[in-house]
């Protein structure tokens, strides 16, 4: 394969002329061929065909690499059920956190051991609270605000439902790798094909950017997190700071969301749970509704919350997050069902084949780590890998003499420095879609060199 300068393999090695950036905003279709031009795409090393088994690119170790089975990623599991071979007692997790707090260490650099760890880079777990189910995809179709403002409620709640999990074992996402790039599709039961990409665009602060679009549903949410984990003594939780806004593009809402904290308890007394905790914001300038969700502490995931149209109360909603939501009218009184999660339908994960992706996208990149947590569940193994990756990202940095630019993603943060921090993706059409724009999933294609006709690739 073609490498890019420095002889790094993968996608996002080398930047796109100026102009490319500031076109996209205008003129997708035209952008993306320019794209296309000037930039080149590095293909995952095929083997060669005297290489009877597939491997992933395989890290100095003496654990052997896996397999390139895609098998262990369908069905895409937010947390792996515990078993007997996963124990990890609370005193070596306590000496790890000591050892390492105790040498200076940021929350966020810690090292946490392969049996708490979820087995998705955090730019795919970040996909799981933006799944485009049906309450999103039919809100632009609705000629009422209110209803297009409580399917986006409704929307984000869903997504939260799967979130509560029993025990603290496969529950925190891989810190992503600068540079690092996941990518999928949605394809849903009304012929329409929903798209989300992820970087990882800066490594110091630790950020990551997201764009979530379907074109034909007139949707777009995007993302730039800087995640953050605070220990709290006996439990932990996971912050999520930084601008999240979902858009309905031919009504032209924006819809700004404070997203809520992951808390992880009884790290080292008590029963261990995942819990949605904190608070969580949805409102809509555009036409005068706002939500606030209260996620109560140790309550068995209860959650309540009010919304207001220009300031006034008009609505209740209670109920148990995974399980049964409410909601009440303060107009009428009556009180009808929200939300179900036990009936919630989700839409499948479709990624490309790990053979058809490069070293740098997160289910090939990690893939040895995830092989060995998922499918054989020898944790000395997968630590072994997890911590290879982390040397050679620790290498890199120190090698490294010019600024890194993100590949599919642009710095578009206010000189401000109290403002957030924000990445807008270079693909990003906020314009309400129109049948004769082309169709947008076929053009990124090209991008990603895809063999479109690779069964059940992008």
């Amino acid at each position: 394969p073609v490498t890019s300068e420095g002889g790094r393999e993968g996608l996002g090695h080398s930047t796109p002329p100026k102009h490319t950036h500031q076109a996209l905003h205008h003129n997708t279709t035209t952008t993306l061929s320019s794209l296309l031009v000037h930039t080149r795409i590095i293909p995952f090393k095929k083997m060669s065909s005297t290489s009877s088994t597939p491997s992933s690119p395989m890290p100095k170790s003496s654990s052997p690499p896996a397999p390139l089975d895609n098998s262990i990623y369908n069905p895409v599991i937010t947390k792996l059920p515990e078993s007997k071979t996963d124990k990890f007692s609370r005193a070596q997790l306590l000496m790890e956190l000591v050892t390492q707090l105790r040498s200076g260490k940021d929350a966020w650099k810690i090292s946490l051991p392969c049996q708490l760890l979820a087995p998705a880079s955090m730019l795919e777990y970040m996909s799981y609270f933006v799944t485009p189910n049906e309450y999103i995809l039919g809100a632009s179709k609705k000629m009422i605000p209110e209803q297009r403002f409580l399917d986006v409620v409704k929307w984000f709640l869903s997504n939260l439902t799967k979130a509560p999990a029993k025990g603290i074992y496969h529950s925190k996402p891989y810190n992503p790798a600068l540079g690092e790039v996941f990518s999928c599709q949605y394809h849903h039961a009304d012929g329409s094909k929903s798209f989300y990409l992820a970087e990882q665009t800066s490594h110091h602060p630790p950020v990551s950017a997201f764009y979530l679009t379907n074109r034909h549903a007139n949707i777009v949410c995007k993302a730039t997190f800087q995640p953050k984990t605070k220990f709290h003594g006996n439990s932990a939780s996971n912050v999520m700071e930084g601008p999240l806004k979902c858009y309905i593009l031919n009504h032209k809402e924006e819809y700004d969301v404070k997203f809520p904290n992951l808390c992880a308890y009884g790290l080292l007394l008590g029963s261990q749970r995942i819990e949605v905790n904190d608070s969580m914001t949805i409102e809509c300038a555009a036409n005068g509704y706002k939500c606030d969700i209260s996620f109560k502490a140790k309550s068995g995931n209860k959650v309540k919350a009010t919304i207001y149209s220009d300031d006034k109360k008009i609505y209740k909603l209670s109920g148990i997050l995974d399980e049964k939501i409410h909601i009440k009218s303060l107009t009428n009184k009556k009180t009808s069902l929200f939300l179900d999660a036990t009936e919630l339908q989700q839409p499948d994960t479709v990624c490309r084949p790990l053979e058809k992706q490069a070293t740098n996208e997160s289910r090939l990149l990690w893939h040895n780590v995830t092989y060995n947590i998922r499918k054989l569940r020898d944790f000395n193994a997968s630590n072994e890998f997890k911590k290879r990756i982390e040397q050679d990202q620790r290498e890199e940095r120190t090698n490294r003499k010019e600024k890194w630019d993100p590949r599919f993603f642009k710095d578009v943060s206010a000189t401000d420095a109290k403002k957030d921090i924000q990445y807008d993706c270079v693909f990003e059409n906020m314009e309400p879609y129109s049948e004769d724009e082309g169709n947008f999933i076929e053009n990124t294609h090209q991008v990603f060199d895809v063999n479109a006709n690779l069964s059940g690739g992008i």
